[in-house]
Order: structure tokens, then C-alpha cells, then sequence
């Protein structure tokens, strides 16, 4: 490959992370600077914690088997750079990668390590340096459509696993601060997603500030409930001509006092872009009435086998108060404040699954966690603006475990160009070397 200045600017070791990995590079034999033969024999295997970037590679230098690490930088002065002469980590590397070699370089123990420069195919580059400068919506939305569709479905598959397993590090914080109580720890869970994605973090505050074990005294009154929830939230604070309004007021004044409550302060909720159905004083009393009719949820749900079963313990409904109120005090044309399908299918993606997830992890049950993608399976496909936009690259999809896939690839791949690391990015990128 020709050593140009601009073209390595462009290029960030990821990609030599991918080519060395993948073993594209075209020298498997290269003489250094200084004389030495090296021949690759094993490129390693892909270390992504902290320390060299290759674990256990073997390489023949100057007819000698070397058995360690292998470190890649785009130059070899950024060695130096990033001092790892004065790490002794470092001190079993046996091969320095490169892509432009600068500079000698030593280990802290002394050692010249051998600079070993990649020959890349410079169609790998230009396809790499093309996906990295594109402004389109996804960075591979030109190239997309040529990949075989038996790739699209694997990658898609890991991916939705993926999401849900990245959702696990909040659940295991939850769980801990709950002292491992499951129903307290799915409560807040559902709490968090029962809102719009606006009031996603009031909503959380709201369950925790509210013990799933004080609700549960309470499971025989609605009004009880209802007070807790609308106290807590910050809503009860005002002075309103308002029967009903006085009544909650009354009555969580009194429980107030009784549990040493703290409520939220109203302006934590968000009321903006909302449709009048999404209010907060509309999700807060649907809540109230999941959570009325509702005893150790969680425990159910492990018990069901089917998605068609679950969907019905989340139906709720506001009071009868709220058919002519959007807000406390204000009447409005009557409509009943029924919780949709498409919010309950939501909240089952969002909150129910990954917890099921988490605990079939926990507790070593791959049927749980088989169970969990049969959910997702069954569940219709999410109608947002990024899955509308995923289908018109070409990607369609039909379920909700497919949705949750391309909301992963959108949101932790191509926002962030992590090209390489991505089953279609690393296809297109040898796609152009394969077919010219």
C-alpha cells in the first residue's frame, strides 16, 4: 500500500483492528528495518479489555516461534505516545503493528520490539474512508441492499440479544439497591417506561420515592392508591375547587404523615410534544389502576408461556374522574383514558422482557430466556421514525424482535461509525475487493 498522509489521517485502528483480525492484510511475510523475517503463523485472539490489543498470537521472527501479544497503532510512534514503555503490561507484546513505521520502538523492559507493517488492499480503504465520511442516515445506506440476506438475519438475531442484554447493568442496580426483592425491582421497572420516553426518569423517582411494600397495605382502596401515586408525583400541592381533587389531597395528607413520604416536585414532569391521552395526571392514574388490581405481578408473568397472556394483566384503565379530566380541575369532553396496545407492547419490550432476561441469567434458565425471544417473536413490529427509516434502505421489519435489533444497530453502531465492528460493516468493506 502506498504510504499517504491524508489516507492514514482517515484511518483509526479500528480498522486495523478488523483487517488484522480478519487476516486481510496482504504480507503474511515481512522483512523489518532492521533485517528481521517475520512470518505470521496465529493473529490472536481480540482482546477488548484493557492491555495489548492481541492475546496469544504467534509469530516466527527470524526463524524463532514467539507465542504473546500484538499491539496496532496507526504509527509506531504512537507507542511512545500512549507510553506503554513504561507499562510493564506490556512487556510480553512480541509484535508491533502498524501501519507507518517512524519510530523504533522499545518495551519497558528494554526490548526493541520488531515494527511489522500492514500491506493493506487499498479497496478495503477506500470503502472504509467512504463508510466513515458518509452523512447518509446510516453510513452503509448505499451499499446496504448487496449484502447477502442470510447475513442481515444473523447479524439482526445477535443484535436484539444484545439490547436486551445491555439493559441488564440498570436492572442489577436496581435489584441491589432492593436487596434482591424482584417484584419491587420489576415495579420501578415498569414504572420507568409506563410514561413517554419524557417522563421515563419522574416516573422511576415516583417508584422509588413509593415502596412497593406501602402501596400493597393499601391493596383493598383504590383512593388509597390513587392518593399515593398523585401525592408522590407532586400533584396534590395545589389549592383546586375540585371534589375529587380534595378528597386524594385529604387522604394522602394523612398517609403522608403516616409513612414519612417526600413527593416529587411537580416540575420534574414534562408536558411538552405530549398528546393530552400521554399526560402525566392520565399515565399516573392508569398506573394507579394496574397496580389496584395487580399482587406480585412479577411472579405471574414468570408463570406464562405465551405474550397473548401477559398482554391482558397490563390493561388498565383512569378512573371514572378522569373520562372528563386530562388535568385535576378541568373538564374536558368525555373519552375513557384506556391504556393502548401499542403502549402496553412497548412497556412489555422495554421493561418485562429484559427483566425476564435478567433473571433467566441470574438464576441459569435458558428456557426463560428462549421463552423471552418467542415473546419478541410474537410481538408486531415497533412504528417509529427508525424503523420507518430502516425500511426505506431496504430493511423490513414484521416483529418487534427484528424492531429491537435496528434500534440497536442505529443507536449503538451507525450513530457512533463503529463500522468494523458491525457484521454488515465489516461485509461491505471487503464487499468492493470481492467483486472487482
Amino acid at each position: 500500500m502506498e504510504k499517504n498522509t491524508s489516507i492514514t489521517a482517515k484511518i483509526k485502528e479500528d480498522f486495523l483492528h478488523f483487517i488484522w483480525k480478519q487476516e486481510l492484510f496482504l504480507n503474511k511475510e515481512f522483512i523489518t528495518g532492521k533485517g528481521e523475517r517475520i512470518e505470521i503463523v496465529d493473529v490472536g485472539k481480540h482482546n477488548h479489555s484493557s492491555g495489548p490489543d492481541f492475546a496469544d498470537a504467534k509469530v516466527m521472527i527470524s526463524g524463532t516461534l514467539w507465542c504473546g501479544n500484538v499491539e496496532i497503532h496507526i504509527k509506531s510512534s504512537h507507542w511512545n505516545q500512549h507510553k506503554h514503555y513504561n507499562n510493564p503490561a506490556y512487556n510480553n507484546v512480541i509484535l508491533h503493528v502498524v501501519l507507518e513505521d517512524d519510530v523504533d520502538v522499545f518495551t519497558n523492559s528494554n526490548r526493541l520490539l520488531p515494527n511489522f507493517v500492514l500491506s493493506i488492499d487499498g479497496n478495503y480503504i477506500d470503502k472504509y474512508v467512504e463508510l466513515m465520511e458518509s452523512e447518509s442516515w446510516v453510513p452503509c445506506s448505499d451499499s446496504i441492499s448487496q449484502i447477502n440476506n442470510f447475513f442481515v438475519k444473523s447479524w439482526i438475531s445477535r443484535l436484539s440479544i444484545e439490547r436486551l442484554m445491555d439493559k441488564s447493568g440498570q436492572i442489577k442496580q436496581l435489584l441491589v439497591k432492593n436487596k434482591n426483592n424482584w417484584e419491587s425491582t420489576f415495579y420501578q421497572l415498569v414504572a420507568q417506561y409506563f410514561g413517554s420516553d419524557l417522563n421515563s426518569q419522574a416516573f422511576l423517582m415516583l417508584a422509588k420515592s413509593l415502596p412497593l411494600n406501602i402501596l400493597a397495605r393499601h391493596k383493598n382502596s383504590f383512593m388509597s392508591i390513587e392518593a399515593l401515586l398523585f401525592g408522590q408525583a407532586g400533584f396534590l400541592n395545589e389549592n383546586i375547587d375540585d371534589k375529587y381533587y380534595s378528597q386524594l389531597r385529604s387522604e394522602y395528607r394523612f398517609l403522608k404523615r403516616k409513612y414519612s413520604l417526600n413527593s416529587l416536585l411537580p416540575e420534574m414532569w414534562k408536558w411538552g410534544r405530549l398528546r393530552p391521552s400521554n399526560f402525566p395526571h392520565i399515565r399516573v392514574a392508569q398506573f394507579a389502576n394496574l397496580i389496584f388490581k395487580s399482587n406480585k405481578l412479577f411472579s405471574k408473568i414468570l408463570e406464562l408461556e405465551s405474550v397473548s397472556k401477559i398482554i391482558p394483566l397490563f390493561e388498565s384503565e383512569a378512573s371514572e374522574y378522569w373520562n372528563t379530566h386530562y388535568r385535576f380541575g378541568k373538564e374536558s369532553k368525555y373519552k375513557k383514558k384506556i391504556l393502548g396496545l401499542n403502549t402496553i407492547n412497548s412497556l412489555l419490550i422495554n421493561s418485562v422482557f429484559p427483566i425476564l432476561q435478567y433473571y433467566s441469567n441470574f438464576y441459569g434458565k435458558p428456557l426463560m430466556s428462549e421463552r423471552v425471544i418467542g415473546f419478541l417473536e410474537n410481538l408486531p413490529a415497533e412504528n417509529n421514525s427508525v424503523i420507518r427509516s430502516w425500511s426505506s434502505v431496504g430493511i423490513i421489519a414484521k416483529t418487534a424482535f427484528q424492531t429491537q435489533a435496528l434500534l440497536q444497530l442505529k443507536y449503538n453502531y451507525c450513530n457512533s461509525y463503529r463500522c468494523v465492528e458491525c457484521e454488515l460493516g465489516n461485509r461491505i468493506i471487503r464487499l468492493k475487493s470481492d467483486t472487482n
